[in-house]
C-alpha cells in the first residue's frame, strides 16, 4: 500500500480529523487529513498525497489503546491489498491466499478515537460484506466473554487481540 495523488473526497463526509498520523505496517508515513465517509476512509497529507480505503477491503478494525504496544490511541485496521507483493509489505492471512495490510490512524490527543470507530462502523454497515452469513446468531446479542471483547468482534488471525477495546469484522 503506497501514498499516490488523490482528490478530497467531496460528497458523504461523516467525520473529518486533521492532524491524524497514518501508520502501514508500523512505519509512520507522516501527518495528514482523515475523512470518513459513507464510500470510504481517506487520509491524505498537505502534497495531496494519500489511500483510499474501500469498507469492503477492510477485514478488521479496532480502537487500540494499549500504550506498551502504540504510543498513541489509535485506530487499527487489517486491509485486503493486492499490490502488495512481498512479507515486509503485508500480513499474509493463513485463511486464503491475499494479503492483508495493517494500518493504523492515529488522531492527535484529545480525540476520541472511540468516536471515530463508531463512524466508521455507521459507515461499514452501509456496505454489508458477502460473508456476513458466517457470523452465528448467536453473536448477535453482543454479550461478553471472558476476554472483555464482544463475542461478535473476536477474529481469528495474527492480531494479538487483547490489545483491542473495540474491533468490527467484514
Amino acid at each position: 500500500m503506497k501514498l499516490t495523488n488523490i482528490e478530497l473526497p467531496r460528497n458523504g463526509i461523516r467525520m473529518e480529523e486533521v492532524s491524524t498520523t497514518i501508520y502501514i505496517n508500523n512505519n509512520s508515513k507522516g501527518v495528514g487529513t482523515l475523512f470518513i465517509t459513507e464510500e470510504n476512509i481517506v487520509w491524505v497529507n498537505n502534497m495531496d498525497e494519500g489511500i483510499i480505503i474501500k469498507y469492503p477491503d477492510v477485514s478488521l478494525f479496532a480502537v487500540c489503546t494499549d500504550r506498551e504496544k502504540y504510543e498513541e490511541n489509535c485506530i487499527f485496521m487489517l486491509v485486503k491489498d493486492e499490490e502488495a507483493d512481498d512479507e515486509t509489505e503485508s500480513v499474509d492471512s493463513d485463511e486464503d491466499d491475499s494479503n492483508e495490510t495493517e494500518v493504523r490512524f492515529a488522531p492527535p490527543g484529545g480525540v476520541d478515537v472511540h468516536d471515530l470507530f463508531n463512524v466508521i462502523q455507521e459507515c461499514n454497515k452501509l456496505h454489508p460484506n458477502e460473508n456476513d452469513d458466517m457470523v452465528s446468531d448467536s453473536n448477535e446479542d453482543n454479550s461478553e466473554d471472558d476476554s472483555g471483547l464482544e463475542n461478535d468482534n473476536i477474529l481469528n488471525g495474527n492480531v494479538d487481540h487483547e490489545q483491542f477495546e473495540d474491533a468490527e469484522m467484514n
